[in-house]
């Protein structure tokens, strides 16, 4: 829409400037026909050729994009041209040249021949209604420019904030194991109990390489979501009615070096024991959220919690320790968790382990320790934390690229279009600007006169900008992480950055303006 507008406005500039040239043909005996022939032709080529430079862009930018992109995007590969999009374009370039180009030719080629001829006309005052038109189209431009540029804002600032956000464990060496092992399906108990031996032959080998510095079992790799393994738990001191409407809660696994694998802190208590799991004493550690759910401002260590559904003998588990939040399960939020000891849960050999160097050098060892170990079992998958990290902010990062090269593009158009009309203006505007040297006008007074006439227009297309943009921004809510759609930072930023490109923009016609010879002036008065 910026580039229609920008396009038909400079297409309409240079139609209305030859209006002295359509009245003397036509005073020469030229048709309508003969006018509107070559204007219409002289715009399909103009759209034939910046469509065919514009496709040449194209080509390049998606190359571009591709090269940007983070790399586990999915269907990257697939990413090419297609006709419908390539014949929309052109379909709406030759329009808006034409809508733009053709409607001034052929008021020009019905309208009467002594306007244009007038000496008002050769002197360079125009029509205050064909002004206001430019000036409205311009003002336009710079409005869409600052919605583009006010989203581009909101989701760098975004970004900002979810990349720098507390995960609650240190991603750095830490890695996603996923250790298969041919099982028989003879019963559930036999193939949760083989689970337990893989671990119990794996783990050792494992631990015993220099390259490791810990390893746990894990219920699954990360940011698998919130919803899944969860379970609805009562606390003490609380009826079975409350406990029936409490929400459902995730539970992870992990044995004695799970909370030092991650580098989660501890903030009372201890971590679980060796001897924990099992047939031992059923014991649990919560995160700060669920101790502050079922024990608001109390101490949790000693309380106890069970699954609200299991009513057996030991179903009750005594809290040995608080932790901090995590960012596990979904890295926009820090999910409640209560950790458990891992025997009696681990049947998908998932382990987080930590390297002393990053995964790519240890993972020979760790293949040939994982096979030394147990034959039947395979290293099937090594995932970094890091690389499960960018993943998550892969769309984050591909948005927010996406649309600050558009708000760029729009800001360039925008500039554009104000450079046009402003440069037109003041070389209408010589006559008048040579006659006011001559009665001592300085260049000084000549440049902040076109200055703030350029800065006028981009405050009244920018407070406008600034409106739409205030609505625009909720369709974006979506994507946005502790930011308000109408965080002021993001919008004044995109304003005030509008503000300074545009008069930027006009400052050659300001100097442009300066240059305006007196003699010259006066010669034509």
């Amino acid at each position: 829409l910026i580039a229609c507008v920008n396009v038909g406005g400079l297409v309409l500039l240079r139609a209305t400037s030859r209006a002295q040239e359509i009245a003397v043909r036509r005073s020469l005996g030229a048709t309508a026909g003969d006018i509107v022939r070559p204007l219409a032709w002289e715009s399909t080529v103009l759209a034939v050729a910046g469509g065919a430079v514009g496709l040449l862009c194209a080509v390049g930018a998606l190359h571009v994009l591709v090269g940007l992109a983070p790399e586990r995007m999915p269907r990257l590969d697939v990413l090419r041209l297609s006709p419908a999009p390539l014949g929309l374009a052109g379909a709406i370039t030759i329009v808006t040249l034409l809508l733009a180009g053709l409607p001034p030719a052929l008021l020009a080629a019905r309208g009467g021949l002594a306007a244009p001829l007038r000496f008002d006309a050769r002197a360079g005052r125009g029509g205050a209604g064909r002004r206001r038109l430019r000036h409205a189209l311009v003002a336009s431009q710079v409005a869409l420019a600052l919605v583009m540029l006010a989203g581009a804002g909101l989701l760098a600032r975004s970004l900002d904030r979810l990349t720098s956000v507390p995960l609650g464990y240190r991603p750095e060496h830490l890695s996603i194991l996923t250790i298969t092992r041919r099982i028989p399906l003879t019963d559930p108990n036999g193939f949760q109990a083989e689970f337990e031996r893989l671990y119990d032959r794996v783990a050792p080998a494992l631990r015993a390489l220099p390259e490791v510095v810990s390893l746990t079992p894990v219920e699954a790799p990360p940011f698998f979501g919130p919803q899944v393994f969860v379970a609805r738990w009562a606390a003490d001191a609380r009826s079975d009615a409350e406990a029936a409407a409490n929400p459902f809660i995730p539970f992870e696994i992990g044995d004695q070096d799970y909370f030092r694998t991650f580098g989660i802190r501890i903030l009372r208590g201890r971590a679980f024991l060796e001897s924990e799991g099992g047939d031992a004493p059923p014991v649990a550690i919560v995160s700060r959220s669920v101790a502050e759910r079922f024990w608001p401002g109390q101490n949790p260590l000693g309380r106890q919690l069970r699954i609200a559904r299991d009513t057996s003998a030991n179903a009750w588990r005594t809290v040995v320790g608080e932790a901090e939040h995590i960012r596990y399960r979904d890295v926009r939020q820090a999910t409640p968790s209560i950790f458990v000891p891992w025997r009696g849960f681990f049947f998908q050999g998932n382990f987080a382990v930590r390297t002393r160097d990053p995964l790519p050098a240890a993972l020979p060892a760790l293949r040939k320790a994982v096979r030394d170990a147990d034959p039947e079992a395979t290293l099937a998958r090594a995932q970094p934390m890091d690389g499960l990290l960018a993943d998550q902010l892969a769309l984050p990062r591909l948005s927010t690229l996406l649309l600050a090269a558009f708000g760029l593009a729009a800001l360039l158009l925008a500039a554009t279009g104000l450079y046009g009309v402003m440069d037109a203006a003041v070389r209408e505007r010589m006559h008048e600007l040579g006659i006011r040297v001559a009665l001592g006008a300085t260049p000084a007074r000549l440049r902040a006169d076109v200055l703030t006439w350029a800065a006028r227009l981009a405050i009244i297309g920018g407070a406008a900008g600034l409106l739409a943009a205030l609505v625009a921004s909720r369709f974006l809510r979506s994507l946005l992480y502790q930011i308000s759609p109408q965080d002021p930072v993001a919008l004044l930023g995109a304003l005030g950055l509008l503000l300074v490109v545009t008069v930027a923009a006009a400052y050659v016609p300001a100097w442009r303006a300066t240059r305006a010879d007196p003699v010259r002036a006066l010669r034509a008065e």
